[in-house]
């Protein structure tokens, strides 16, 4: 008979052999490390582009375009490893917008919306960008617009009414002001009793009028 015909039957148990669990790398291994690396790489780009803006721009923090550059795992799928390494090289690309031509653009849209008795400051203003499209060589993108009214507020006005009063009686008069929060005083040095009303000269007094975070 052919050799490739012939069978054998034990009518014993085997005995002998060894086993062991080994570690691989998998498919899903690799996946989970780019996808990591590659959103810390992408948020100190994030943070490299945005220190290098200047005070007129606004920073579009989503970015236009990732591509990978290389990548290079330390170890194949399916080779016997503890760990696998990726070295990951990205190309980005930023945008950042002029700040003051957007902040015209959302008092346009926004101020016939501003109720009665409040007002929108440049410093209230922000905004959200999503990439949609790069058409043309440029870049299309989504934004979001919003913002803060605060209570209209004559500064010097208020800073008289306020001054020589203690804090509670201070906080008092902001609360007849329509659209208050809450106020927080500080005085420096920070004294008891009568000694702890607000200056009695308004230059010594600095009010900011802000929204609640």
């Amino acid at each position: 008979y052919s050799k490739a015909m012939v069978a054998g039957t034990s009518q014993a148990d085997f005995s002998g052999g060894s086993s062991q669990e080994i570690s691989a790398v998998s498919a899903e291994d690799q996946t989970n490390l780019q996808t990591e690396l590659k959103r810390e790489l992408i948020q100190n780009t994030l943070n490299n582009i945005s220190a290098k803006v200047s005070s007129d721009q606004i920073f579009v923090t989503d970015l236009a375009e990732v591509d990978s550059v290389s990548e290079v795992y330390s170890n194949k799928v399916g080779d016997q490893a503890d760990s696998v390494k990726l070295s990951l090289k990205l190309g980005t690309t930023g945008i950042a917008a002029d700040k003051e031509k957007l902040i015209e653009y959302a008092k346009s849209v926004l101020n016939d919306k501003t109720p009665s008795g409040f007002e929108l400051n440049s410093d209230q203003i922000d905004f959200k960008f999503k990439f949609s499209v790069k058409e043309n060589g440029n870049y299309v993108y989504d934004v979001t617009i919003g913002a803060n009214f605060l209570p209209e507020i004559d500064v010097s006005k208020t800073i008289k009414q306020i001054a020589g009063r203690s804090p509670k009686m201070a906080e008092n008069y902001f609360n007849s002001i329509p659209g208050f929060g809450h106020a927080e005083i500080k005085l420096k040095p920070n004294l008891h009793g009568f000694l702890g009303a607000l200056p009695r000269i308004p230059k010594n007094i600095t009010l900011v009028v802000s929204a609640e975070q």
